[in-house]
């Protein structure tokens, strides 16, 4: 069982498990606090999963292959006039129909994660910005409910010793009294793509990298690319112009983010987390606005990075 976030906003097609409406932000030397309606939870995987929940009704009506491994898309063919690849970021289907630049990933992520039982606030989410608990990353703890919840160290880089995170996760639990119920290592990857589509194959949610890539989430934008995609299908439309004008210009606000996360050290973090106990930043950011919409919090939050912001047509 994992756990998904999207700050401020809620995805309008999947009902969340909880409101996220305090975040607490920990450094070595710092901890900051936020208040507001701040984002939203969703449990993936497990049979309560949003992914479990939405298959119960779509598996008798529509010809989906779940769980179902296609490495090439003649396997389906002669079957169906259109293909829609969602089978995540290893997509198979992908690399042998030639849409990746190179089927080398340009970036990895690895997520070292426990599921764990204790006392948690459901409306609290706890983020750790700390070179002991993650490498380019983060750790989180995401409430599935009062008593159940699941604890995260998200790095960047596949070289990294899990045991080394599953340590300090050890320790946080014992200080908070937390019981351990089972543990899990995930991978997600970004890749570049030449095309999303070809032919009548076209690629959706993680096998389309369509994940941003500071925290690592895709839920929002699984969502979006299906709706684009049938868009593009059902009105004979470019796929790729679809994505650029009304998807990538999203994912791009995070870069100044993940910028920040492949040079931060631990000084770093707590200027980072200092700057929320400055009482205008705090206010903007429990405004319920967008981080990326307010020029001076940007430069606050992140000084030594520029982020770029795409002009629709």
């Amino acid at each position: 069982m994992e756990g998904s976030v999207n700050l401020l906003q809620n995805v309008p097609e999947i009902e969340p498990d909880g409101v996220m409406k305090r975040i607490e932000l920990h450094s070595p030397d710092a901890t900051a606090s936020l208040e507001g309606k701040l984002g939203f939870f969703y449990e993936v995987g497990g049979t309560n999963g949003v992914d479990a929940k939405a298959r119960k009704n779509l598996e008798e009506l529509l010809p989906i292959h779940y769980s179902t491994r296609i490495e090439s898309k003649t396997q389906l063919q002669d079957e169906f006039e259109v293909i829609v690849a969602a089978d995540g970021y290893q997509s198979m289907i992908a690399k042998k129909t030639g849409l990746l630049v190179s089927t080398t990933p340009k970036q990895i992520g690895v997520g070292v994660g426990l599921n764990i039982k204790g006392e948690f606030d459901p409306e609290l989410i706890e983020i750790w910005l700390d070179e002991s608990a993650s490498l380019h990353g983060y750790s989180y703890v995401i409430p599935f409910s009062k008593h159940e919840a699941s604890l995260v160290s998200t790095s960047i880089g596949n070289a990294i010793n899990h045991e080394t995170y599953f340590k300090w996760a050890n320790e946080l639990m014992q200080s908070r009294n937390w019981e351990l119920q089972g543990r899990w290592v995930d991978f997600e990857s970004w890749n570049d793509f030449s095309s999303y589509a070809k032919d009548n194959l076209y690629v959706v949610g993680n096998a389309g990298s369509f994940t941003e890539t500071a925290f690592g989430f895709g839920l929002k934008w699984a969502m979006q690319s299906a709706k684009l995609c049938a868009k593009a299908i059902d009105e004979n439309i470019d796929y790729d112009n679809l994505l650029r004008k009304e998807l990538f210009p999203d994912l791009e606000s995070f870069e100044a983010m993940r910028k920040f996360f492949d040079t931060a050290e631990n000084p770093d973090f707590d200027r980072f987390v200092k700057t929320f106990k400055n009482p205008l930043a705090k206010k903007l950011a429990e405004s319920g606005k967008s981080l990326f919409k307010n020029s001076w919090l940007m430069h606050m939050t992140f000084p030594k990075t520029r982020i770029t912001k795409t002009i629709k047509d």
